[in-house]
């Protein structure tokens, strides 16, 4: 996809953005992914919910992950050959893993297993733009921390933190910049034609189609390094 760079300023009325060279009026035409990740836009945290918190010691992984927690020593004593072999991928406790290689029931130690989820809306007053996306320390079904505590726990998990799932945008018609189109695009468009969507306007959120929300989700992930405002709200929220 060919690109021109510009951007846009809503105090200035200045096009700045990253634009495809296109029929469109490019003045018109700024990329959400910029205007995000842009210190200079006056975006502030609408709200930031916890939906779910899971800490516990009550999990389980393969028996492989268990015996690499083994001292070399042991690993020397009881290799990986035979009944551990055929069970190095079946899902178990640790305790369990202990009493199957043979050893000492606090050989291994038992990880906390931490999924957090949560939602976070920021919201750009000039624009009248409000993004709602879906946080979590983990895209599996929960992550394997080792520590003492629940408190160190969720703080490692958290540094792992990422956007997931859906986003949804609500983006009113404003007055000033009613010509403004904002838009996502995908560069894994096999038709340039394909690769840009335009944010709706509407009194509603708006939920973006799956392609564009990964294409999104991948640049910001990317650069979590420069949303620390964001970064710092989950970390407010979770303590």
């Amino acid at each position: 996809m060919i690109y021109e760079m510009t951007s846009f300023n809503p105090n200035t009325d200045l096009p700045i953005t990253k634009l495809p060279i296109t029929e469109l009026p490019i003045t018109e035409v700024s990329e959400l992914v910029q205007l995000l990740l842009d210190d200079s836009q006056p975006w502030r945290v609408h709200n930031c919910k916890l939906l779910k918190l899971q800490c516990s010691n009550q999990g389980k992984l393969p028996l492989i992950y268990h015996y690499d927690r083994l001292s070399d020593a042991l690993k020397s004593e009881y290799p990986l050959t035979g009944t551990l072999l055929m069970n190095f991928d079946k899902a178990m406790s640790a305790t369990e893993a202990c009493e199957l290689i043979g050893v000492a029931t606090d050989s291994i130690s038992s990880p906390k297993f931490v999924k957090i989820t949560g939602t976070i809306v920021v919201y750009h007053e000039p624009l009248q733009l409000a993004i709602r996306l879906h946080w979590s320390n983990t895209s599996k079904i929960e992550d394997p921390i080792y520590c003492q505590t629940n408190k160190q726990a969720i703080s490692l998990a958290m540094e792992k933190w990422q956007f997931v799932g859906a986003v949804d945008t609500l983006y009113k018609l404003n007055s000033r910049h009613q010509d403004l189109n904002i838009v996502v695009y995908d560069e894994q468009a096999s038709r340039i034609e394909e690769g840009c969507y335009l944010l709706p306007k509407s009194s509603a959120y708006q939920v973006m189609p799956p392609a564009f929300t990964i294409a999104l989700l991948e640049e910001l992930n990317n650069n979590k390094s420069r949303l620390t405002w964001i970064e710092k709200a989950f970390k407010e929220r979770l303590d």
